[in-house]
């Protein structure tokens, strides 16, 4: 939602930007794959499409993000949007998939995924468990993390 308020203010964006909120990932990412198929079967065009899960952990405090199968150019459209915002994130690329921006890719859309480090090990043990509570959210990583989509949304929506 930060994001999208974000992007709301942004003047002179030369395309629209979608927020969508998915559903059912475990169950084969039905919600994502729905809306690919929808945007798919309306012609609608579509630059590339980025998920984010799982980005309130960093127990390591190195502030990393792992960038989930990146199509194309997207990590270094990342990682040029990350160095020209000064954030100085870590961006490491893994072959993750099962999870939502698998579903964009299977309909041709390019796709990266945002995530803490799940594939090097710096995941939150309370992965779909009671205890995955607001209290064992890291607010400083996932803002980090959240200024960084916003800052490459409007970088890129904003190119000539």
């Amino acid at each position: 939602m930060a994001v999208a308020r974000y992007l709301r203010d942004v003047d002179c964006r030369s395309q629209a930007v979608v927020i969508v909120f998915f559903d059912e990932e475990e169950q084969g990412e039905l919600g994502s794959n729905a809306f690919a198929q929808l945007l798919v079967g309306d012609g609608r065009p579509v630059t590339a499409a980025y998920t984010a899960d799982q980005l309130g952990w960093d127990q390591d405090g190195d502030r990393a993000i792992e960038i989930e199968r990146p199509d194309g150019d997207l990590l270094q459209q990342l990682q040029a949007s990350d160095d020209a915002g000064g954030f100085g994130l870590p961006l490491l690329q893994t072959n993750t998939g099962g999870t939502d921006h698998v579903a964009f890719r299977a309909h041709g859309i390019d796709a990266a995924g945002f995530s803490e480090e799940y594939v090097n090990g710096d995941t939150t043990p309370y992965y779909h468990q009671p205890t995955d509570t607001v209290d064992t959210v890291d607010f400083d990583y996932l803002a980090a993390a959240t200024s960084l989509v916003a800052y490459h949304f409007a970088r890129i929506t904003t190119a000539p």
